[in-house]
């Protein structure tokens, strides 16, 4: 019932990595989120997008974790306060939104698309 952020000065957002391997993500966002104390289970992608300036690739995972060396920077939130936190971007703010909505029915769908367009496309009901 709670999702894990990182608080910054610019706002709230997930725990994130860049890397420029995009063949080695997943085993790199593991690896970076293990460092910042995290363990977790990557599941299906959760929204992919990129950057209107940047062209950079942005890829968001449904996950579960747990925090295991505590950080001041990182905190457990209920998924219901989602919609009342301020993000680092607007798209994060979207993406996390449209989360909290979806978790209501566990029916969660995939965003491809840019940080101002896209499509959101059903996934397979999560237990």
């Amino acid at each position: 019932d709670n999702v894990l952020l990182v608080r910054t000065e610019d706002g709230f957002r997930p725990p994130q990595s860049t890397h420029a391997d995009r063949g080695r993500l997943i085993t790199e966002l593991q690896d970076t989120l293990a460092g910042k104390g995290i363990t977790a289970e990557l599941g299906q992608a959760y929204s992919v997008f990129e950057g209107d300036k940047s062209r950079a690739h942005h890829a968001y995972f449904l996950a579960t974790g747990s925090v295991t060396q505590p950080s001041a920077d990182i905190v457990s939130v209920p998924i219901n306060d989602l919609p009342q936190l301020a993000y680092t971007t607007p798209a994060i703010g979207r993406m996390m939104n449209r989360f909290a909505l979806e978790a209501r029915t566990r029916n969660f769908s995939l965003y491809l698309g840019n940080t101002e367009n896209g499509a959101v496309h059903d996934l397979p009901r999560r237990n």
